[in-house]
C-alpha cells in the first residue's frame, strides 16, 4: 500500500487552474524526483501535498484523508524543505533543528530528554554533529540546507517533501545533500518527493521520476523511461541529447549546441 496517494489532485488560484488531474503514488522509501518548467506546478503541487494549500481531489496519507488530520498529526506525517528555508541566523544549530519537535510538546512547550535524543539523531543523520557550536548565520548555504533538512527530519515524519534542495549549491553541495537524500529515503525508510531542475542529478538518485507540464504529470516512470530527448525536449522547448551514463547506465541530459 503507498504511503502517498494522490487522485485527480487540483489547485487552483481565483480563476487560474495551476494544478489539474494529478493522480501520485509514493511508496515508504521511495524517492521520486520531481521534474518540469518553471511554472509547471512543482512547488505547488509539494505543498497541496504537505496540506498547506486547499485543494480538489483526494489525498490519502498514511491510509487517512489529508484533511482529516490536525495539523498536529500532519507535522508528525510531513517534512517539508522550502526552497529558501526560513532559519534564524541567531539560533544555534541545535536550537534550529528542536524547533522540529514542535508538534511534540507540551502545552507549555517544553522539550523531554527525548526530543533532544531526536535533535541529536536528526543532527547525526545529516552531519551537523561538528556543527552544534554554531549560529545558523555562520553557516555556509550547504550547510543552512542540511540544517533545514534536519529540522524537518525531527519532525519524525514518514514523507518528505523538498523543493529545490540544491538550488544556488556548488557541485559538491549539491552531491553531498543528494546523497543525504537518497539515503534517508533507502536506509531510514521514508517515502521522499523531490523537485529539482537538474535532470542529471534527479536521473542519478532518484527511483522514480515524475514529468509536470503545464499543471498535469505527462509523463510517470524510471529516470531512463521519462528522461528522454523527446520528452525532454517538447516539455522544455529546448533541444537536448540523452545518454546513457557509462558507469550507472542512468540518463545523462545535454543542451545542444550552446554557442549559436
Amino acid at each position: 500500500m503507498a504511503l502517498l496517494e494522490a487522485r485527480r489532485l487540483a489547485v487552483r488560484y481565483g480563476s487560474r487552474t495551476v494544478l489539474q488531474g494529478v493522480d501520485l503514488r509514493v511508496e515508504l522509501g521511495e524517492l521520486v524526483g520531481l521534474i518540469g518548467p518553471n511554472g509547471a506546478g512543482k512547488s505547488t503541487l509539494l505543498r497541496a501535498l504537505a496540506g498547506a494549500l486547499p485543494f480538489e481531489g483526494e489525498v490519502r496519507l498514511a491510509d487517512r484523508d489529508l484533511p482529516s488530520l490536525s495539523r498536529t498529526d500532519l507535522a508528525r506525517l510531513v517534512g517539508l524543505v522550502p526552497q529558501t528555508p526560513d532559519l534564524p541566523d541567531l539560533f544555534l544549530v541545535p536550537d534550529v533543528v528542536l524547533l522540529g519537535r514542535t508538534p511534540y510538546l507540551n502545552w507549555l512547550g517544553w522539550e523531554r530528554p527525548h526530543d533532544w535524543e531526536v535533535v541529536d539523531w536528526a543532527m547525526a543523520a545529516t552531519g551537523l554533529l561538528d556543527l552544534a557550536d554554531r549560529r545558523v548565520g555562520e553557516l555556509s548555504g550547504g550547510e543552512r540546507q542540511r540544517v533545514a533538512i534536519a529540522r524537518a527530519l525531527a519532525q519524525e515524519p514518514r514523507l518528505l517533501l523538498l523543493d529545490e534542495p540544491t538550488s544556488n549549491l556548488d557541485i559538491a553541495h549539491q552531491v553531498e545533500v543528494l546523497r543525504l537524500v537518497r539515503s534517508l529515503a533507502r536506509k531510514c525508510g521514508l517515502a521522499v518527493v523531490m523537485a529539482a531542475h537538474d535532470l542529471t542529478l534527479v536521473a542519478q538518485v532518484a527511483d522514480r521520476v515524475t514529468l509536470l507540464h503545464e499543471g498535469r504529470i505527462v509523463a510517470d516512470g524510471t529516470p531512463g523511461e521519462v528522461i528522454r530527448a523527446d520528452l525532454i525536449g517538447a516539455v522544455f522547448a529546448a533541444e537536448v541529447d540523452v545518454w546513457p551514463d557509462p558507469r550507472t547506465g542512468r540518463p545523462v541530459t545535454l543542451v545542444r549546441d550552446l554557442t549559436g
